[in-house]
């Protein structure tokens, strides 16, 4: 997979749309995330302990100190687009970014632009319980994952997953 993102981040055909550009800047700050990963002799997997991958972000944007300014320039992307699903999307994921390298401030600002954006969006929700699950607030983090499998129920393999480390984490499970 990280393989397939080098090459989708690399392909020059790419580079002129400005959807692609905010697309490949989230490509490349994945497969940074993985090489990171990669160097710790793991893979992440929500049932590791949340601490893990904060150590693993605060390693990569100690490793690669231009991360921060890819996400602003993705940011300034983003404030573009017309699209109101892709930039709900990317809001959101961008929020995820945020969250997993501690700045739940931010990320919830961002999450909260996304769900006004596209309310009905079921990876909005989905990425607004991680953030959640991040910030050790079990009941909200259910409660976005619950609105994301009433969304889109044929895709939530990982969603039940999520809720059910957030009931773990409130002492329901």
């Amino acid at each position: 997979m990280t393989f397939l993102r080098f090459q989708i981040a690399t392909s020059p055909a790419l580079h002129d749309n400005s959807h692609m550009r905010v697309r490949l800047t989230f490509a490349f700050i994945f497969f940074l995330t993985d090489s990171v990963v990669a160097q710790t002799d793991g893979f992440y997997s929500p049932l590791q302990d949340i601490e893990v991958h904060r150590s693993v972000c605060r390693t990569m944007a100690e490793t690669y100190p231009f991360a921060p300014e890819a996400c602003q320039s993705a940011l300034e992307t983003i404030s573009n687009l017309q699209d109101p699903q892709l930039l709900a999307e990317l809001q959101s994921s961008l929020a995820v970014g945020y969250a997993r390298n501690q700045d739940i401030d931010q990320a919830r600002v961002l999450i909260n632009r996304a769900l006004k954006t596209s309310p009905d969006y079921w990876l909005v929700h989905a990425n607004h319980g991680t953030i959640e699950l991040l910030a050790g607030q079990f009941s909200s983090a259910e409660e976005a994952m619950d609105r994301a499998i009433s969304l889109a129920p044929q895709l939530m393999a990982d969603l039940y997953l999520n809720r059910s480390l957030a009931r773990r984490g409130s002492g329901r499970f």
